[in-house]
């Protein structure tokens, strides 16, 4: 039986494979409407294998920019992104990266402040300089 262009019989063993087969049934749930009483929605999937395991929340990938969390395996290296675009915090496998405001404070690209503006203290990592404001 085909669904949507999945061959539900035959949707493959990789975990690449199963983790792609789950993402496209779950586009195909959200693309229809539901009574709500007999369907659910699909707010968390997750896909596992003998080899690999994935926990995805309204994200489909690690690069997914939409809100939510992805966690999982890329290229044999565990990676995790938890927020949206704007504000983040993610594990690349090797480094913590935290983008947006944390307790009153802003992280930005190596740089961290206390405040965006006003009296405020800047610790740069381009000048190695820290600077009261």
């Amino acid at each position: 039986m085909t669904r949507e262009g999945i061959d539900l019989y035959n949707i493959g063993s990789t975990p690449e494979e199963l983790q792609s087969a789950i993402i496209q049934l779950r586009a195909d749930f959200d693309a229809h409407t539901h009574d709500g009483a007999s369907s659910r929605s699909f707010e968390t999937v997750s896909a596992e294998t003998v080899s690999a395991r994935a926990i995805l929340i309204k994200k489909t990938s690690y690069t997914d920019s939409a809100s939510g969390v992805w966690m999982g395996m890329v290229d044999n290296v565990m990676k995790l992104r938890l927020g949206s675009s704007a504000a983040y915090l993610d594990w690349d496998g090797t480094a913590l990266n935290i983008v947006g405001s944390i307790s009153g404070s802003t992280i930005t690209g190596g740089t961290f402040q206390t405040a965006a503006s006003g009296q405020r203290v800047v610790i740069a990592s381009s000048d190695n300089t820290i600077t009261f404001y």
